[in-house]
């Protein structure tokens, strides 16, 4: 959400839903870091970007033929990248904080840790850092006490995560994968349909 990608207005309806208490949103810890990681790397690609520019715009200044509107339009491609990176930083905040205020977050402890590792033996291409996402999940599934209720993992990497080994381990915990959060908001909606009708 923060970065405006795909499927965006999904991802906010289905936060509204969590924020009106329609539905129970479980947030792994570990999914804090990502979205700031990226965040991290894009302000420092965008710094090392606009030092290129600033350096580029010296040289070209001394050029005769460098024109004023040249110099304007260099000024605005350096201003756009501080406006972009600090508007996706100010929108991560903000879903971080809404996130926190209507999630369960649940927590990377040691049996996370343990569980992930396992988990990425038993699916080798699966990164650490999804194995600990799907070990928080599956945990979190295991020890509530939901019998009965519908659950959905969302996770727009289908590459690693929708393999038959993970979309079963999810189905043995009453869980179903979306990997499109378009789907993942159809599966809420249908849901709520079937708990108000």
């Amino acid at each position: 959400m923060a970065y405006e990608q795909e499927h965006v207005e999904s991802c906010e309806e289905v936060l509204r839903l969590a924020e009106a208490g329609a539905i129970l949103l479980a947030v792994p810890a570990f999914c804090f870091i990502e979205p700031m990681d990226e965040l991290r790397r894009k302000r420092d690609k965008h710094r090392q970007l606009s030092d290129g520019l600033r350096q580029e715009f010296r040289e070209r200044q001394r050029v005769r033929v460098f024109a004023q509107a040249q110099e304007q339009a260099w000024a605005e491609v350096q201003s756009s990248l501080v406006t972009i990176t600090q508007e996706a930083e100010q929108r991560v905040n903000s879903i971080h904080a809404r996130l926190l205020r209507c999630s369960e977050i649940l927590p990377t402890g040691a049996q996370v840790i343990a569980h992930a590792a396992t988990l990425q033996v038993e699916e080798s291409r699966l990164h650490f850092p999804d194995a600990v996402v799907l070990a928080s999940v599956l945990l979190s599934l295991r020890e509530a006490s939901r019998a009965g209720q519908k659950s959905c993992l969302f996770n727009s990497n289908k590459q690693d995560f929708e393999t038959p080994t993970i979309v079963e381990l999810l189905r043995q915990q009453q869980c179903t994968l979306k990997v499109r959060f378009d789907h993942g908001l159809s599966f809420i909606q249908a849901a709520l349909k079937g708990r108000a009708g």
